[in-house]
């Protein structure tokens, strides 16, 4: 109901110019993503359960998706294009760089950590909130409107998620 409420807010997509299958698209790959992310977080409490450590796992993760990535871009024939952008844009290799360093690093690694240290639903819970940290970014950054239906969308997700480790 949280995520349904949050998508309500922002209002229907514009039918023109392919928005409305963009708009199911990103969504889509965004229910993709949570399980892709279920999967990885279950799967990386076993091997953390097996002695490998937290540093050592995030590595393992960060080199296999590195390696599927640059396949599939060779696959879809992107791979000169990204990296001639890369190569001739230091602007783009900056935010690269910090996007990397704080993502797939330290957020990544720091959620392994949890996990090792805390049952997988407790950290998924914290791990959560990234939603309300990210309303006041929108909103900020990239001058986005943020709806009454958002804040709340985003506070009863969050809830509910909370609910169901706590059965």
């Amino acid at each position: 109901m949280g995520v349904a409420t949050v998508i309500l807010d922002r209002g229907k997509p514009n039918q023109a110019n392919g928005q409305n299958r963009n708009y199911l698209k990103g969504l889509l790959f965004g229910l993709g993503g949570a399980v892709g992310q279920a999967l990885g977080l279950i799967t990386s409490k076993v091997g953390l359960n097996a002695g490998v450590s937290p540093l050592s796992g995030n590595l393992i993760r960060i080199f296999s998706a590195a390696v599927i990535m640059w396949v599939i871009a060779l696959l879809m024939n992107q791979a000169k294009v990204t990296i001639d952008s890369v190569w001739h844009s230091g602007r783009a290799r900056s935010f690269l760089l910090m996007g990397t360093l704080a993502g797939p690093f330290l957020g990544v690694w720091l959620s392994l950590v949890a996990i090792q240290h805390t049952p997988v639903a407790i950290a998924t819970t914290l791990m959560s909130l990234a939603p309300i940290i990210l309303l006041p970014v929108g909103k900020i950054v990239f001058k986005e409107r943020i709806g009454w239906r958002a804040v709340v969308g985003t506070v009863v997700a969050v809830s509910g998620v909370a609910m169901l480790f706590l059965i």
